[in-house]
C-alpha cells in the first residue's frame, strides 16, 4: 500500500524533514553551531572555540608574525529532543494518502521550534550585560542602527549579524517609515527583503519569534554577532542499532539510521537526525525523529539585547 514504511518512502521523508527542518532555523545558520551526524551523549560536554579578531597591516617590508587566540567554550549536550507521528490500524488502512510524509513538515518544525527555545533561553542579563531599553510598540530604525554602532565600536563581525524581536517588537519596527519604504524604493535605503519572514536593516538580517521568552526581564529582543553563542548538536544512539554493546541478540523492534542534508562532496549545513522507523504487529505504524544539541554563551561582547524597560 502506499502508506507502508519501505525504503523508498523513508528516503523521501527523510529528505522532507530535513529541507524543512533547514527552512525553519534560518536564525542558526548565523552563529557558530556545530551541526553533525557523530554520535552524542546526553549530558556530555563538548568543546569548541571562538577565534580572536585580528587586523590587516601594511607587509611593504615584510610579513610579520601576529599572535592569535581562540577562547575555549565547553558546551554540555543536555537536550535530548525528539519528534513523532504514530498512526493506527484503522489510520493506515483507511486512506491512499501518505499519512507519514504528510507529517514531514511539523515533524521538523516541532524539532526546529524546540532547539530554538533552549537557544533563546542562554539570552539573559547575566550572561550578555549589553542591554538597550526600548518599549516594543516603539522599536524601530534608530535603536537597530545604534545597535549596530555599539557592536561595531567592539569590534564585532560585520558579516552575519542576526536580528531577533518578539512579536510586537517586530510588527512596530516592520512599521518604521524607514523600513517599510522598501516597498516603494528599496534602493534607497539600508533595507533588504529577504523574505516575508526577514529582511536585513542596519547591518543584521531580522527575524521574527513569536516565542521569544521573557527571560525573567521582559526581553523583546537582541542582535548578536557569530561568536556570542555557540552550540552543537549530535545524534543519540539506539538500541535498534548495530554494534551495540550487550543488545547483539536482542529483536530490533524499529528500523534506525542517520539522515544527513549533507551530499556526496559533504556540502551542506551538516543538520543530521536520528530517524527511526517502526511497524509493529497490531498494524500501526510510528517515525520518531531525535537529535541531542546544547549551548553556552560565548562572547558576551558580540550581543546586545533589547528590553522593555
Amino acid at each position: 500500500m502506499a502508506n507502508s514504511l519501505g525504503t523508498t518512502l523513508g528516503d523521501n521523508i527523510s529528505q522532507s524533514v530535513l529541507d524543512h527542518l533547514v527552512e525553519a532555523m534560518p536564525p542558526l545558520m548565523r552563529f557558530y553551531m556545530g551541526f553533525s551526524d557523530q554520535r552524542a551523549r546526553k549530558d556530555e560536554t563538548i568543546k569548541t572555540r571562538i577565534p580572536s579578531v585580528t587586523a590587516a597591516y601594511d607587509a611593504s617590508s615584510g610579513y610579520s608574525a601576529k599572535d592569535v587566540t581562540g577562547t575555549d567554550v565547553s558546551v554540555t549536550a543536555s537536550n535530548f529532543k525528539a519528534t513523532s507521528a504514530s498512526f493506527s490500524p484503522a489510520e493506515m488502512s483507511s486512506t491512499n494518502r501518505d499519512l507519514i510524509s504528510e507529517f514531514a513538515a511539523p515533524l521538523a518544525s516541532a524539532l526546529a521550534e524546540g532547539l530554538l527555545d533552549d537557544f533563546y533561553a542562554i539570552i539573559t542579563a547575566t550572561a550578555f550585560t549589553n542591554s538597550n531599553v526600548k518599549v516594543a510598540a516603539d522599536m524601530d530604525s534608530d535603536t537597530c542602527r545604534l545597535m549596530r554602532k555599539k557592536l561595531s565600536a567592539r569590534k564585532a563581525p560585520l558579516i552575519g549579524r542576526l536580528g531577533v524581536l518578539n512579536g510586537d517588537a517586530y510588527e512596530a519596527l516592520t512599521g518604521d517609515p524607514l523600513v517599510n519604504s522598501i516597498n516603494s524604493n528599496p534602493a534607497a535605503h539600508d533595507v533588504v527583503s529577504l523574505a516575508p519572514a526577514s529582511f536585513v536593516h542596519a547591518g543584521a538580517t531580522w527575524f521574527e519569534a513569536p516565542n521569544l521568552p521573557n527571560n525573567s526581564e521582559a526581553l523583546n529582543g537582541f542582535v548578536m554577532a557569530p561568536g556570542a553563542i555557540v552550540g552543537a548538536t549530535g545524534v543519540p544512539r539506539d538500541a535498534n542499532e548495530d554494534g551495540l554493546v550487550g543488545w547483539e541478540d536482542v529483536p530490533r523492534n524499529a528500523a534506525v539510521r542517520v539522515v544527513s542534508d549533507l551530499d556526496e562532496d559533504g556540502q551542506g549545513t551538516g543538520i543530521s537526525v536520528l530517524e527511526r522507523r517502526t511497524r509493529k504487529e497490531d498494524g500501526s505504524a510510528q517515525i520518531d525523529y531525535a537529535w541531542i544539541y546544547g549551548f553556552a554563551a560565548g562572547n558576551a561582547a558580540l550581543l546586545e539585547r533589547v528590553t522593555e524597560s
